[in-house]
């Protein structure tokens, strides 16, 4: 019982240990002092909530762990004009904005059953070096460097996967032709990829035999187009997200690596009808696929 609780700790951690900056704008972070931090708490925890809809099945727990490091993206003044939905609703938005858009291009959203709205800008996208978490098997090596992928890929032809980045490293598993993988980073020059299953890393495999996925995204919109909510509740890209099997990491190893990650600045001004506030933050981009505040 005590592995298992410990491993969901450090679940809670593995997405929220990037946030340790926060945001830039002093009413926008969700680990701020005093009164900024009461706001900010309760919008993660609504999140939390309100996320596992967002997100869907098997990926709830993701939601669930990840609401107060997502919110951050919000901020507070921003998520404290906002009902629940529409919390949800802004957060998928910056996560597509984040994901498709050109530095400099802005997104408009608005709300279909409310007045709020929101100018979305990403911009400033460059690489960091950060300490990220991750979960894995006993049996594999901890990367000592890892530039951080987290996408869906496929096997181009039958691939073993090592417990360590070597060739002559033993062999946990063999993945076969069209299977679908998990990359969480790549290591050794990018000559190999972490890959894993269900939350926690199994082992490595030569970087030449794995594909990328790309999943069918959302239409761009133009710049300044309003993007209403009428599908708020669509996921945000599910097959580019990892879902965590709780049973499954019960025994895995928490393991903290310096990784590379890909940042970008966000600008979120947002009106409510009667009042209207913004948040600057930092977002990176997770191994597990989800933009979190930095």
């Amino acid at each position: 019982m005590k592995s298992r609780q410990a491993v969901a700790g450090f679940l809670i951690v593995s997405l929220c240990l990037p946030i340790a900056g926060c945001s830039n704008d002093p009413n926008a972070g969700i680990l701020g002092m005093g009164q900024k931090e009461s706001v900010g708490t309760g919008v993660g925890v609504a999140l939390g909530g309100t996320l596992g809809g967002l997100f869907g099945g098997k990926y709830a727990a993701l939601a669930a762990v990840g609401g107060a490091a997502l919110a951050g993206l919000i901020g507070n003044r921003v998520g404290a004009m906002l009902d629940d939905d529409d919390r949800a609703a802004l957060l998928r938005q910056q996560q597509q904005v984040l994901s498709q858009q050109s530095d400099g291009d802005s997104e408009n959203w608005a709300s279909t059953h409310s007045k709020a709205t929101a100018v979305i800008t990403a911009s400033n996208t460059r690489t960091e070096t950060k300490q990220v978490s991750l979960l894995r098997q006993a049996s594999v090596a901890a990367p000592t460097r890892l530039v951080s992928i987290g996408k869906r890929y496929s096997v181009k032809k039958t691939a073993a996967v090592h417990s360590a980045p070597e060739a002559g490293a033993s062999v946990t598993e063999t993945l076969h032709n069209g299977n679908k993988i998990w990359v969480t980073g790549s290591v050794q020059d990018g000559n190999w990829y972490l890959v894993s299953r269900g939350g926690q890393a199994i082992g490595y495999v030569p970087s030449t035999l794995l594909t990328r996925v790309v999943t069918a995204a959302p239409k761009a919109q133009a710049v300044g187009q309003v993007v209403q909510s009428a599908n708020d509740n669509a996921p945000i890209n599910l097959d580019d997200l990892e879902p965590v099997d709780k049973v499954a990491t019960a025994n895995a190893v928490p393991t903290v690596v310096t990784a590379s990650v890909t940042c970008r600045d966000l600008r979120t001004v947002a009106n409510g009808g009667a009042q209207s506030a913004t948040t600057n933050s930092n977002a990176c981009l997770s191994p597990q696929g989800v933009w979190e505040v930095n």
